[in-house]
């Protein structure tokens, strides 16, 4: 058998922007009936009391947990609740244990209670719109007022007649008033439960890193229809304007939300560096690898994926990417080289002088004159510079051991070719290789 499970949420602080380490400002007071002495026992009380002291205490709340309270314990904890409250600031009422109806108005047994006493029920139990009054008069701002209305026991509903409770009206803005179940119908027997389906509702939800007040009770809502197989259903009253969690959302995950479709490196490097280990820093590397590595693809040269994997050792695809453009840079620059031999042979066969200097401009202006005249006696003139080698490269320089087949000539009389081995020594310029020197 269970009874009321009674929550009454009243905050004001708008606290969207703090972060996870600071916990809502407020107060609350639990009272859990259990034990009573007229009536049967509700032995789920204390327990959802407790539960839900210690989930308002995770939350940072100054909580107040009284068990099993009288009419005057009860009235002295509400009056003392009630002076502490500060406009602006949260505070929450819990409530577990008996509740009825009488004439339209909602009161909350206290632990003595009985049904054939001569006092009427608004002189021997607590009334719950009472209760409302005092905390609306505190003008505390947002909250909320959550109410679950048990099956009676027969003893109770044969003095009391209709079930649950009854519609309370709200005389403030920014409230919210939620009734467990329908009105005039109480809730699923829970059983053997450990708590009430309302009760664990509300502890899942306020679990929950970042959740507004409305959101929280539209889910609560869902959670008990579910639960009950659609035997319960929560019913709600709301005024709430201002905006409330109980717990602040964490700044990375608000964060992350401008930076999930970014481009900025910068930016993605910097939430890393912020939130090591967090998940959402795990998914920025993610992205940020994502990025990095198309950027770098897009420029393909042997620097950029060089500093790329130094920033991301063993990427196999980047180190496929670098093999691929050492090797297409070493055959580029080698065919460079071999160019270079082949214009200088080509111009000297053809007696082209300004090609030769293109090709060689370290000749000196006597070394050109003495080529002049060198082609001007010669009837034929031909050179070949053959690479014996790979050429050797090392930045703008290369060395290439050449034979070098040179022929000039003048009449039938000339003696052959004369073929010599060198080494060609080139550098690399704005336009390409040329050749320094031959030795």
């Amino acid at each position: 058998m269970i009874g009321l499970r009674l929550l009454a949420c009243l905050v004001a602080l708008n606290l969207f922007g703090q972060g996870p380490s600071v916990p809502a400002r407020g107060k609350a007071l639990v009272v859990g009936n259990a034990a009573y002495k007229n009536l049967p026992a509700v032995p789920m009380a204390g327990a959802d009391a407790r539960t839900i002291a210690k989930t308002l205490t995770g939350l940072g709340l100054t909580v107040t947990l009284i068990q099993d309270a009288e009419i005057s314990s009860l009235a002295g904890a509400v009056n003392a609740f009630v002076g502490t409250l500060v406009a602006g600031e949260p505070a929450v009422f819990y409530y577990s244990g008996y509740a009825v109806q009488d004439k339209g108005e909602n009161y909350l047994l206290p632990l003595s209670y009985q049904v054939d006493s001569a006092d009427p029920v608004e002189f021997s139990a607590y009334s719950l719109k009472r209760l409302e009054r005092f905390v609306e008069a505190k003008k505390p701002g947002p909250g909320t007022l959550l109410i679950e209305a048990a099956p009676l026991p027969p003893v109770l509903s044969r003095h009391f007649g209709e079930p649950g409770l009854a519609l309370m009206d709200v005389r403030t803005s920014d409230m919210l008033l939620v009734f467990a179940s329908l009105p005039g119908q109480g809730v699923k027997d829970p059983g053997t439960r450990s708590v009430s389906y309302f009760t664990q509702a509300w502890l899942e939800e306020l679990e929950k890193p970042w959740i507004s007040l409305d959101t929280m009770s539209r889910n609560v809502k869902q959670r008990v229809v579910a639960m009950t197989g659609g035997v319960q259903a929560p019913t709600e009253m709301s005024t709430l304007v201002k905006p409330f969690a109980f717990r602040a959302r964490p700044p990375q995950e608000m964060e992350w939300e401008q930076l999930t479709s970014s481009r900025d490196l910068v930016a993605l490097r910097a939430f890393v560096q912020r939130y090591p280990g967090d998940p959402l820093a795990k998914l920025a590397e993610a992205r940020l690898l994502e990025l990095d590595w198309a950027q770098t693809r897009g420029l393909g040269t042997t620097a950029a994926l060089l500093q790329f994997l130094q920033r991301y050792p063993g990427h196999p695809e980047a180190s496929r990417a670098l093999a691929t453009a050492e090797a297409a840079e070493k055959s580029s620059r080698t065919d460079g080289v071999i160019d270079a031999l082949n214009r200088y042979s080509k111009a000297f066969s053809e007696k082209n002088l300004e090609g030769v200097k293109a090709v060689r401009p370290s000749l000196s202006a006597q070394e050109m004159r003495t080529l002049e005249a060198s082609f001007r006696m010669a009837k034929t003139v031909a050179m070949t510079l053959v690479p014996k080698k790979e050429p050797q490269i090392n930045g703008t320089n290369a060395t290439v051991p050449c034979e070098m087949k040179v022929e000039m000539r003048m009449d039938r009389s000339t003696p052959p070719p004369v073929t010599q081995q060198v080494v060609v020594g080139l550098i690399r310029g704005a336009t390409g290789w040329v050749i320094d020197s031959i030795r």
